[in-house]
């Protein structure tokens, strides 16, 4: 499957040698097409294709078998510029959601199951005036519910996105990007809210540190790499990231 500016289409894999089958175009839209993902959006043991458009919205192409699909949703979400979509399981049902990153942040679209009206719910997650380009989905702090890692452009910055979700509760993210930066084998924060504990992870999502929280941290047992803190409050988590170089 390859997007074309304007257009979406699949070219099957025949064998194992490298043949394809001819063009099959599968959907076209004039105004250009940002990002094209496949994702089982009805839970039906198929993909589908969930794509963003130059005009505000997503849509999804249900697959209907034997290379065919079908328009069976648009989901206007305003806050253009759509740069990825990604999949991800905010709640504790069976259907997979979808996370759109935008200006400004990033869109939160909670699966409904049902192919023709996928939006359950729709939320807009302001970041700190950056344009959100990329992301990942990972469970950062191995909790059992996907996280977001975000890079931003204008910012030069990796934002780690909790889900903070409980089953049958509303997303919530906390977005804080709290400063930091590193002398030698110390790590130094500040903050102007009381916090109680400090975590932090690498890159694998691996809880490395888990203290009780100090200005001036020891890390010396860390290696070369980029981590994620965890900075935790009485009701808040605030969350950023640094490197360390040795």
């Amino acid at each position: 499957m390859l997007l074309f500016l304007n257009e979406i289409v699949w070219y099957e894999n025949l064998n194992s040698e490298g043949e394809f089958s001819s063009r099959k175009i599968l959907y076209k839209d004039k105004s250009g097409i940002r990002k094209v993902s496949a994702r089982d959006i009805d839970n039906d043991r198929d993909l589908d294709i969930v794509a963003t458009l130059i005009l505000e919205s997503v849509i999804v192409l249900e697959n209907l078998g034997a290379m065919n699909f079908s328009l069976s949703d648009i989901i206007l979400l305003g806050e253009g510029n759509y740069t990825d979509v990604v999949g991800l399981y905010l709640n504790d049902d069976e259907y997979i959601d979808l996370c759109v990153p935008t200006v400004h942040g990033f869109f939160t679209i909670i699966n409904s199951g049902l192919i023709t009206d996928v939006a359950k719910e729709n939320n807009f997650h302001q970041s700190e005036g950056f344009t959100a380009y990329k992301m990942q989905v990972v469970d950062m702090n191995l909790d059992s519910k996907e996280d977001i890692v975000s890079c931003w452009i204008g910012g030069n910055k990796l934002g780690l996105y909790t889900n903070m979700t409980m089953p049958t509760s509303s997303v919530s993210y906390s977005p804080e990007h709290m400063d930091s930066y590193v002398i030698g084998n110390q790590l130094h924060m500040s903050t102007s809210v009381e916090i109680e504990k400090v975590r932090v992870y690498n890159s694998s999502g691996q809880l490395v540190l888990n203290s009780d929280y100090k200005e001036v941290t020891n890390i010396s047992t860390l290696i070369s790499g980029i981590y994620f803190y965890q900075l935790i409050g009485e009701k808040e988590i605030y969350t950023g990231q640094f490197y360390v170089v040795k």
